[in-house]
């Protein structure tokens, strides 16, 4: 259990490290495909990771590459790579690549990842036959859900840990299928799981409500919003705060994508005050900081205060007294946040200063793995790779060696 804890919280960290002073003018809109080139150097990086010993490190690396590759809509490029991963991760992305299809409608392309998913199932032996077969199996069930072949999850959930199989009962019940008359309904079954004793299961309904919110768009009754806030806002007070911070943001995000800016703006407003409440953690609060920012950025809203959030996210990393380790995620999510709103200099400024601090790191290992990461800001912002920066990574790429 605590080695699922920390996957899930290493996670969620990588995510807001993603995230990202000056805000508010129009982002460039780059070519499409601009990203290309920065992700294959990424996925060069983090392949370079020695296998035996740091199988764990390489593969973390390379999955969060070619989940960017599905973010940028080129699946058809990250499949080719995915048996360059050598543990459970490889079989992850087989069942993520299948709900990626699924939600598309390509029931053909989906059932061909879930076979390969399930192929490498069957494979998972030892360590990674715990926790891990599980989560591969949660992905598989909801792929199922999705492309609406017979069995679904419940073909799962009796070979699943109650935590596990609870996930799989919340997806299903987040899926409306347009049918807005079972809300009420799927609304009381959710609420009955919100006492689970697991921090995964109440994580796994606030994300039900919110696909709900989601599936519901513009639609959305001012009481159904009403309904799904309150719940929400009741799960995320019990979880931990990075958890929180996710859940928080992710309605907001939705609240304005489904056109309910006021309760975007509400939800926007209460994450930035919890966030605020508590003790101030620059590890984790310059990248929820940025996140935020980008939301705001994102949503339309007045610029200052994307500028505002940025300004407080750059004075606490200036002063955060971070080791390298954790300055580098935190650069590349403030750089991301200027890139976003619309400051090509200072996140070109940040990026700079993040690949240089990981130039500086002794040990191979952990050095690609940061450069992967910044790889990753720059391609999730979707600019080109400048020259002189792809010259500064093939000279990177050429000193890795021992010690790793």
């Amino acid at each position: 259990m605590i080695k699922k804890i920390s996957f899930i919280l290493l996670t969620i960290c990588a995510l807001l490290a993603n995230a990202g002073p000056m805000a508010g003018a129009n982002p460039p809109d780059f070519n499409d495909g601009a990203e290309m080139k920065t992700l294959e150097w990424g996925f060069r990086f983090a392949t370079a990771i020695p296998a035996k010993p740091h199988i764990v490190d390489r593969s973390n690396s390379q999955y969060s590459v070619l989940n960017l590759y599905l973010e940028k809509q080129m699946p058809e490029k990250a499949a080719t790579l995915a048996d360059r991963i050598d543990d459970w991760h490889r079989c992850l992305f087989y069942a993520d690549l299948a709900y990626y299809f699924a939600e598309r409608d390509s029931i053909e392309k989906a059932r061909h990842y879930l076979d390969q998913a399930g192929d490498c199932w069957k494979g998972l032996e030892g360590f990674n036959a715990g926790w891990q077969k599980d989560r591969v199996s949660v992905q598989m069930a909801k792929s199922r859900v999705l492309a609406r072949l017979e069995g679904g999850t419940e073909a799962f959930d009796e070979k699943l840990p109650a935590e596990s199989a609870a996930s799989n009962t919340a997806f299903r019940l987040s899926r409306l299928d347009g049918n807005i008359d079972e809300f009420g309904n799927r609304i009381d079954q959710l609420a009955a799981m919100e006492t689970s004793e697991y921090m995964e299961v109440k994580r796994d309904v606030a994300v039900a409500y919110i696909s709900i919110l989601k599936q519901l768009g513009k639609n959305a009754t001012e009481a159904q919003c009403t309904s799904l806030q309150t719940h929400i806002y009741s799960i995320a007070g019990k979880l931990p705060r990075l958890l929180e911070h996710e859940i928080l943001s992710r309605l907001s995000q939705t609240a304005f994508d489904t056109e309910h800016r006021e309760m975007g703006k509400a939800v926007f407003a209460h994450a930035l005050e919890q966030l605020r409440a508590q003790k101030r953690n620059p590890r984790y609060d310059v990248s929820s900081l940025s996140e935020l920012a980008r939301i705001w950025c994102h949503a339309g809203e007045e610029p200052s205060r994307s500028a505002s959030l940025l300004n407080e996210a750059d004075d606490l990393l200036k002063t955060s007294g971070l080791g390298d380790s954790d300055r580098i995620p935190a650069l590349v999510s403030l750089a991301l946040g200027y890139g976003i709103c619309g400051n090509e200099n200072g996140a070109w400024d940040n990026f700079h200063n993040a690949l240089q601090t990981a130039a500086s790191l002794v040990n191979a290992r952990p050095r690609a793995m940061a450069i992967t990461r910044i790889c990753n800001g720059i391609a999730q912002w979707g600019a080109p790779l400048p020259d002189e920066m792809e010259k500064e990574l093939t000279r990177l790429y050429g000193a890795l060696g021992d010690p790793w």
